[in-house]
């Protein structure tokens, strides 16, 4: 009976470690309402609203009324991008809600 519950705690200390090990992440959408195409385009992600980058994801072209995917545990996120005379284009930091995020051209600074 010990071996058995010491193998069943063993068993169970290692899921532990397996499961904490890698950094849960989903597929969340954002989605370009700002009325100008993103060229370039980057999205920088964050763990609060005012905190630091804590990585980015290149998402290439994105036209406007285009949605596209991203792959993330968290929750906040900043577009840098550039529009098509090559003006840098950052958006405001925003967050997603229920996985979902839409940009708006109010969101843009030039």
């Amino acid at each position: 009976m010990k071996r058995l519950f010491f193998i069943f705690s063993l068993i169970g200390l290692c899921l532990a470690f397996v499961s904490c090990s890698k950094e849960e992440t989903e597929l969340k959408t954002i989605t370009n309402l700002s009325g100008i195409t993103w060229y370039n385009t980057h999205v920088l992600f964050h763990e609060t609203a005012t905190g630091e980058s804590k990585g980015y994801q290149d998402a290439g072209k994105i036209e406007t009324g285009q949605s596209f995917t991203v792959n993330t545990s968290l929750e906040y996120f900043h577009i840098f991008a550039k529009d098509q005379k090559g003006t840098g284009l950052f958006s405001d930091t925003l967050r997603f809600v229920n996985g979902k995020a839409t940009v708006s051209y109010t969101n843009i600074n030039k």
